[in-house]
């Protein structure tokens, strides 16, 4: 049943019918979330940087939000999308496996303020990107979210996705951990 963890399971799918389509589609699609937004909302998008640490040194056996399968140096960054009426939409945490991006896109990574599925768009990288999980979660659970997002009382929608590249794109470069008001309308 390789397949299956593909398929969410009924209870989710179930409360996954019950939001705005835009988020079923951004949950359970791979596209560019920017662009998705972008697109449904009718005006471009602002990614604002948060925070980020480069270089740091994680064991295999501790990296279970971000599911790498081997000891990694990786750059975290954590970024806000939100619209030009200052209405944040979702956050985002990544994991770059740095050592596999090429100098130059590190560099653009470093210094700007887009996402990072819109930076390789840009940068016309073939990707792949596999949806690992999909879920609601307390929102006691991702301390940070409520700084961003008070009005959310609850819930939070969870996606974890990862993006790989190469020749027959299977160089995993990163995982991103994105997180959504359950209450949110669109």
């Amino acid at each position: 049943m390789e397949n299956d963890k593909y398929i969410l399971n009924y209870d989710l799918e179930t409360k996954l019918k019950e939001l705005p389509k835009i988020l079923q589609i951004i949950l359970k699609t791979e596209g560019t979330v920017t662009v998705i937004l972008s697109s449904w909302l009718g005006e471009k998008v602002i990614v604002k940087k948060l925070s980020e640490r480069n270089n740091i040194i994680y064991k295999a056996s501790d990296l279970n939000e971000y599911n790498f399968d081997t000891d990694s140096l990786i750059d975290e960054r954590t970024i806000l999308i939100k619209g030009h009426n200052n209405r944040h939409y979702t956050m985002a945490v990544s994991a770059v496996y740095s050592q596999y991006l090429p100098e130059y896109l590190k560099q653009k990574l470093h210094n700007t303020n887009i996402g990072i599925g819109e930076l390789l768009r840009i940068e016309k990288i073939p990707t792949f990107r596999e949806i690992e999980k999909v879920e609601f979660l307390p929102i006691s659970d991702v301390k940070i979210f409520s700084t961003y997002f008070s009005e959310e009382k609850y819930a939070i929608l969870y996606r974890r996705y990862s993006i790989y590249i190469g020749m027959k794109l299977t160089q995993k470069i990163m995982t991103i951990n994105s997180y959504w008001p359950a209450s949110i309308k669109l």
